[in-house]
């Protein structure tokens, strides 16, 4: 944050930390900016308003704070990794590793990521033709479907969101 002084950036860095656990926890539409001013130990809700515009705002800094963290632990990764099949290897076994240490972060970014994908997905449902986006026409897009329901359950199942939706689903039955 350009301009801002130690003190600010410090104040900010404090509410993401408190707003992560939260959207975890609760999801992205019931986190509240009083859950999360009381997780970060602020006397007010007014001294999140005053560092974030919206909870948008916010909630972009908390991705942007994840996929940073996310970037880090990969690059360390990365930089060894000499040809295609090492760096593959590395890249994968490095996601699977930050998913498995970054469990909270991960859970915020998945629900997060499920509200604007499912937001994408009905933009693009009502604005694009289906032969405009690749995969989706002819015989392709069945196979498409079920590429990417398997790399999203995988993905689901390291994240642990599985156990935790299930927990919900079962909290909720």
């Amino acid at each position: 944050m350009l301009g801002s002084t130690f003190t600010e950036q410090a104040r900010r860095a404090q509410i993401v930390s408190a707003a992560t656990p939260a959207i975890a926890e609760a999801g992205y539409r019931n986190a509240s900016f009083a859950q999360i001013a009381k997780r970060a130990g602020l006397s007010s809700t007014g001294l999140i308003s005053y560092h974030f515009a919206s909870k948008a705002d916010l909630i972009g800094e908390v991705v942007t704070t994840v996929l940073a963290d996310l970037g880090a632990f990969m690059a360390v990764r990365m930089e060894t990794a000499g040809d295609a099949a090492t760096a593959l290897r590395a890249y994968i076994e490095g996601t699977i590793d930050f998913i498995d240490t970054h469990r909270e972060p991960m859970t915020a970014l998945t629900e997060v990521g499920m509200l604007a994908d499912a937001a994408a997905r009905v933009v693009m449902f009502y604005t694009l033709p289906i032969s405009v986006v690749p995969g989706l026409g002819g015989a392709l897009w069945p196979v498409t479907f079920v590429v990417l329901q398997i790399v999203t359950n995988v993905y689901c199942y390291f994240a642990g969101l599985n156990a935790l939706l299930g927990a919900r689903w079962r909290a909720h039955s």
